[in-house]
């Protein structure tokens, strides 16, 4: 992750991640993605965004962790326009 953050860097782009939404609750690697994170963001500069918990209706998914065209029209439209407003400006 640290190499393609830096090559990203090195081409000017802004680094966003983001921890998708699912029905599954917490990931057993969570704690260690986000330590991970956290000592990266000491040496780069990117956006985090946690959306794991963002959707909560099973009629946005195909399974418990996919979602279905609803769900990522509904996270297009309320969480990512949102959040990625003025980025491209």
């Amino acid at each position: 992750l640290e190499d393609i953050i830096t090559v990203a860097e090195a081409h000017g782009s802004r680094v966003v991640i983001a921890l998708p939404p699912t029905l599954l609750g917490e990931d057993p690697g969570r704690e260690h993605v986000l330590l991970l994170l956290e000592n990266l963001s000491t040496g780069h500069v990117f956006a985090f965004h946690d959306w794991s918990e963002a959707l909560h209706d099973p009629a946005l998914y195909s399974d418990c962790d996919h979602l279905n065209s609803a769900g990522v029209q509904r996270l297009a439209e309320e969480i990512l326009r949102p959040a990625l407003a003025g980025a491209l400006d």
